[in-house]
């Protein structure tokens, strides 16, 4: 049903399911084998091993328009072969084909809609609201779950009580599956996130406790790149997060997708993380001492990316000017990449032409 309304003629609701046999679905189209096309997980008892029922957990897809990817998606949540599954999908009003493939599947959803929303984590936010289960996730339509994902992030939570969150490994694949890298994890430290390190949480992979979201909120819809990292953050500051080292995802990056499409995409949000973080009074003594070298990071990080817009701009005193503020305030890591950027700047030569040229001597 529409939120706060009655039921819509494009949404379908019932109670949680077990995961449907790959023989119940539709038939796989075209020439597609393997997961979640021709393969599918182990079904699972109704008990855990202990003698206890499985949580319940519940997915939720934001969508729109892209009928390209949401069928290995669905499949990819369906055939988990878990007991207890609410699966979710909010789409903003797609006109590409997506309504009819979400039509396919609706059999097995616990809930869909399409129509008009503010954006993904409006979308988000309106599945999790609806959402009854114990665990919550949200996987993206160009995203998927290995086999088995839902199981191990169940029996982790349910093993470990004191446990907020749990993330796994993710691969990362191009627009057609293939493999492209392994998403270099590690253990979740609010000190580095918050001083300017990369977030090591590969989102498809993370699954959260359904009483950790009651606590922390739900996610910031006027954060359109880095909601996921503030709400490991705010989650970070009241739960233990953990990670386990099993690859229980598969994030798909090609050109077109949010992330690569924005230029430098998550620095304002990184900066509202700071100040939404450092203006709470209950903050811990420990974080709150190391507010002024955070700032002074971001700042730096903000002062590169000036920089490599005024060597795009041909600007190049203006590119010095910033280049020299990211060098005397940064991490290592900004400071290398202010170096390179300074050199170009006195040299005017393009930076992007410059790293693509280290990067092959490099591989030589």
């Amino acid at each position: 049903m529409k939120e706060g309304g009655s039921p819509s003629k494009d949404s379908q609701t019932r109670t949680a399911m077990r995961c449907p046999a790959l023989a119940e679905l539709p038939e796989t189209p075209g020439e597609k084998r393997g997961w979640p096309w021709t393969e599918e997980s182990q079904q699972l008892l109704d008990a855990m091993p202990t003698g206890a029922p499985w949580p319940k957990v519940s997915i939720v897809t934001p969508s729109y328009n892209q009928a390209r990817f949401i069928e290995e998606t669905i499949r990819s949540v369906l055939l988990q072969g878990y007991p207890d599954l609410e699966y979710i999908i909010i789409d903003g009003g797609s006109a590409d084909g997506t309504v009819d493939i979400i039509r396919k599947y609706e059999k097995w959803l616990t809930y869909w809609v399409s129509e008009p929303d503010r954006g993904q984590s409006d979308a988000i936010n309106k599945g999790w609201r609806l959402a009854q289960g114990d665990v919550l996730a949200f996987l993206n339509s160009d995203d998927i779950y290995m086999p088995g994902a839902v199981r191990t992030a169940a029996a982790f939570l349910s093993q470990n009580p004191d446990t907020g969150m749990i993330y796994g490994e993710c691969n990362i694949t191009d627009e057609h599956g293939r493999l492209k890298r392994h998403f270099k994890t590690a253990e979740f430290r609010i000190e580095k996130v918050l001083c300017g390190g990369r977030c090591v949480i590969p989102q498809p992979s993370a699954f959260i406790r359904r009483t950790t979201i009651d606590k922390v909120g739900l996610l910031d819809i006027d954060m359109d790149m880095a909601m996921d990292l503030d709400l490991w953050v705010r989650i970070g500051l009241k739960h233990s997060i953990v990670h386990i080292p099993e690859v229980l995802a598969s994030h798909r990056m090609y050109p077109g997708t949010k992330t690569l499409s924005s230029a430098s995409p998550f620095l304002p949000n990184r900066l509202a993380i700071l100040d939404k973080t450092f203006s709470n009074a209950a903050l811990p003594k420990q974080l709150r001492a190391i507010e002024a070298k955070a700032r002074s990071i971001m700042e730096a990080q903000a002062a590169f990316q000036r920089g490599r817009l005024a060597l795009i701009n041909g600007d190049w005193e203006g590119a010095k000017k910033s280049f020299k503020v990211a060098l005397a305030r940064g991490s290592y890591y900004i400071k290398s990449g202010a170096v390179m950027g300074l050199l170009c700047a006195i040299g005017r030569i393009d930076m992007e032409w410059l790293a693509r040229i280290l990067r092959k001597q490099r591989l030589k």
